[in-house]
Parts: C-alpha cells; structure tokens; sequence
C-alpha cells in the first residue's frame, strides 16, 4: 500500500474510561514489569553479569536481593549479547549463578532467506521489534529482555540525537507494555563530568525514556568492591542502593571444569545515591590527576629553568593540558620570568630570576 493511500488516526483515550492498576514489578521497586529500566557504569564492573544474576533468579524463581519475602514465578528471559559470547561467557556465568538455561533464549543475527534458501544473515538493529515478537512468542512466560549494550543495535540512528534515540525506543517501549516484559538496557558511561543522568553514553534520551536507572561504579575505599546505585526511579520510592563483589568460581559440565564468575550481594542496602557515588569518584580522580602534573611539574625543573613553550609541548607530549599545568605551577611554587628583557618567558623552582620581574605571561602564573 503506497503511502498517499493510508489513513491515519490519533489514538485518544478518555482517562475516565480506565482502569487504574498498580505498577508491576520484576524486581520490587527497582525493576518495573512493562517498561525499560537502563543499568550503565564503565567497563569490566560486572554490568553483564548482574544481568546474568537477575536471569538466573528469574528462570528459577528465586528472590532478588534484599526482598527475601518476594514470591515469584519461574519466567524466562531473551538475551542479546554483542559483547560477550554466549557459549564461553553467558552460559557458564548463568550456570554458576544456578540459572535455568532452559529458559534463556539469545537473539543473534537475522537470517535472510530467498524462498526456503538461506542467502546471508543481518545484525538485528533496534526497531525491528518484530524480531524481538517472534522470540518472545517462541518462550514460555517471557519476563525481561537484555539488550547489551543497546548502542551496539541502534543501526544507522544516531545515539547522540535525541529525537532519533525517543523514536527508536518507542517501539521497545510499546512491547514491553504489550508483553508485561521488563526491558533492560545496559550501556556504558562517557568520559564526561556532572550527574549521573548526563554521563550515561549517548543521547540523554536513554536515562530519560527509562522508568528507572542504575549506575554500577567502583567503591572508593575498596576497588574490588562494586556499588548498584539508583540515578532515578520515577515509579516507586527510593530504595538505596547495593553492593557486590565479584568472585571467581569453576562449574562442571560433563566432567570438563570450567573457570567463570558469579556475583556475591552484599545483605545490607547502601545509603549512596549515583551522583553522590560521580562526585566522589570526580573529586578522587581529580586529585590524582592533579598530583601527576605536580610531579611532572618538579621533575621537569628540578634541573633548572624551562621555556616557557618548552614545558608546555613536554607536557602535552605526556598528556597534560595547559591548565593542568598552569596549576601545577602555583601549587609546586614555580617562578616565571622573562629570560631577557622581553624575551621569552621560563620557569624554574629556584628562587633566582633573570630579567625584570612582576610580569605575568600567557600561563596565567606570575613572576616575582
């Protein structure tokens, strides 16, 4: 049917005709039944296998961290992996978790077929949701979808536009309602500052088109340890975040030991919200970074003066901005001064100068 021929029509519904239900929840107050949640953090923090660890309470039945009480039926779950392989990383984790990998289906590629002939395969991108229909048909009681990450399937749509990324999580959004199936999304976090909200990867459209999100960082004071931190959760109330450690573990199947991971919950909540947990991280990273150019800074000097446009190619040869280093400068104590009159400046940790001082150069560090 061409397009000039269709017909279309606003869907309006009268609130009055409604019946007003309860959210439902996959995991209670954290994870809500037909919508799309998002989990981000940076790499090798275990995002994939806390969904790993999710699929497997589910397929089981067992309850999620810290609702002990929480009664739910076995269901099961579609993964979509492009990161991790599913036969020596998914499966083994799910294993070792105590999942039922009987009620786990991947979605891979899509096969093109020419009659009954197969004559290539296609990644699957975002909006094909009818893709996405027939596996939730072919499973028995689906009840979350895994799309990991979710930028790895947006195609040609471009993940920085907002109205590119709403359009193409309209359609994920839609099914999930259709399906009572909870959709999350995993994705990774920029390299930005400032809440959490805006450093997941990407158009802000994705923690904003999700009902509830989650960051996974590192805990400050112990590396090994992992924080699941709520950013927002606009359908029930706040509830803390968690944390986990990953442990390492082997699994036996068919007399063939296999080393993998699974994750360790910790009993208690954490009282740290995501962007508490980025400012600490910002604040750590800062001061770190800050001494590195500091040492630069006295290494660079300690043998005696440096021009000016010298210091500053050397320490953008080694990664520092001018800015780092105009701080360092002050910090560490360093004097700028003119090597002749007017001439060009140069900086040295010795109180000895040459030429005429008082004049500050394009540092921004002045000269005594």
């Amino acid at each position: 049917m061409s397009g000039a021929s269709q017909l279309r029509f606003p869907r309006v519904r009268r609130l009055g005709d409604l019946q007003p239900r309860a959210v439902e929840w996959l995991w209670p107050a954290r994870i809500p039944i037909g919508k799309v949640s998002i989990i981000a953090g940076d790499p090798g923090l275990g995002k994939g296998l806390l969904t790993i660890d999710m699929a497997a309470r589910i397929t089981t039945g067992r309850p999620f961290p810290c609702v002990p009480d929480h009664d739910a039926r076995p269901g099961s779950v579609l993964v979509l992996s492009a990161e991790d392989d599913v036969e020596d990383t998914v499966l083994p984790r799910l294993l070792a978790a105590e999942g039922d990998p009987k009620r786990v289906c991947e979605l891979g590629s899509i096969e093109v077929l020419e009659g009954n002939q197969k004559v290539g395969e296609e990644p699957f991108v975002l909006h094909q949701v009818e893709h996405l229909q027939f596996a939730l048909d072919f499973m028995d009681d689906p009840r979350m979808i895994v799309i990991d990450p979710v930028t790895a399937y947006l195609g040609r749509v471009d993940s920085h536009k907002n109205a590119d990324v709403r359009a193409a999580l309209m359609p994920l959004q839609q099914l999930a309602e259709e399906y009572r199936v909870a959709v999350v999304l995993v994705s990774h976090l920029n390299k930005g500052q400032g809440k959490s909200a805006y450093r997941v990867s990407g158009s802000l459209a994705f923690p904003a088109a999700a009902r509830a999100a989650y960051l996974v960082v590192k805990c400050g004071d112990d590396p090994q340890r992992r924080l699941f931190l709520p950013s927002k959760n606009n359908l029930g109330p706040d509830q803390g975040g968690l944390a986990y450690r990953v442990e390492g573990t082997q699994i036996e199947v068919e007399g063939i030991a296999l080393d993998t991971c699974r994750m360790v919950w910790e009993p208690e909540p954490v009282s740290m919200t995501a962007d508490q947990a980025l400012a600490e991280e910002a604040a750590t990273v800062g001061e770190g970074r800050n001494t590195q150019a500091e040492d630069f800074v006295r290494a660079t000097l300690e043998e005696g003066a440096v021009l000016s446009k010298e210091l500053f190619e050397r320490a953008a040869a080694d990664g520092f901005s001018k800015s780092e280093v105009r701080s360092a400068l002050r910090t560490v104590g360093a004097k700028g001064t003119p090597r002749e009159f007017q001439g060009p400046w140069e900086y040295s940790l010795r109180r000895e100068t040459h030429g005429k001082t008082g004049k500050s150069d394009d540092s921004g560090v002045t000269g005594t």
